[in-house]
């Protein structure tokens, strides 16, 4: 009898078929907000800074020599620009900071290639302390100009200690931006994640160009998993 009476119980609460099916279309609405969301979000991180520099997504575009050389501004050049613009690109940049939670010293090595063709590659590693942070992106440029180049793209992370690895995949938002002569600004994010964890790291800086030479300085901070540091870097990058 106990039994009888629990199950006219359960019936009675437990949700019918159109209470379920109210809950599945519910959630099936939210699904497509948070879906719509994204896209949006995404649509604006390309056609806000595109039409931010005036780029119309198509024009090829050179570099000049380094950025502000002869008389041109910033960096990116348009295809009818400076005539005899470099259509192959590297930059080397190496520099050290201070993790202040971590009381430790972060060294860095990054080396990017890109063409005039809006694709390039990146490979950087990072020392913190007893560990090395390794990565490497594709990268497309979105959105350039006379005044800024964004680069969004991907690819793996590992991470090693003495102890351990960890692996994981990591994606990349960079702005790199020329107000005023000689002055560069960059602001980079990047997320993803290290084995089960996730991953963030966000840099701000600013630095001067002086011939193929950039000399920057600004803020790291990173978080994987419950760990988190930040502090102060400098370093310097050539260009050629």
């Amino acid at each position: 009898m106990r039994w009888a009476a629990a199950a006219v119980l359960l019936a009675a609460v437990a949700p019918g078929p159109a209470a379920a099916a109210d809950d599945d279309e519910a959630f099936d609405v939210t699904e497509i907000i948070i879906d719509k969301a994204m896209a949006g979000l995404q649509l604006a991180a390309i056609l806000g800074p595109r039409e931010a520099l005036g780029d119309s997504g198509r024009r090829d575009a050179g570099f000049a020599r380094w950025p502000w050389a002869d008389g041109e501004h910033g960096y990116a050049l348009p295809a009818d620009g400076l005539p005899g613009g470099k259509r192959l690109v590297w930059r080397l940049s190496a520099e050290t900071g201070d993790l202040q939670d971590l009381d430790s010293v972060r060294e860095r090595i990054e080396i990017l290639v890109e063409g005039s063709w809006r694709y390039g590659v990146s490979a950087a590693v990072d020392a913190i302390g007893d560990r090395r942070l390794w990565s490497a992106d594709l990268l497309w440029r979105p959105a350039q100009g006379p005044y800024g180049i964004v680069r969004a793209g991907g690819g793996p992370r590992v991470l090693i200690d003495d102890r351990d690895h960890e692996s994981g995949f990591g994606l990349v938002y960079d702005v790199e931006l020329y107000p005023v002569q000689p002055v560069i600004v960059g602001l980079r994010g990047e997320f993803g994640w290290l084995d089960d964890e996730a991953s963030i790291r966000l840099r701000a800086q600013a630095g001067i160009s002086l011939w193929h030479v950039e000399i920057y300085g600004g803020w790291d901070a990173l978080a994987i998993g419950l760990a988190e540091a930040s502090g102060p870097y400098a370093g310097a990058r050539l260009r050629w």
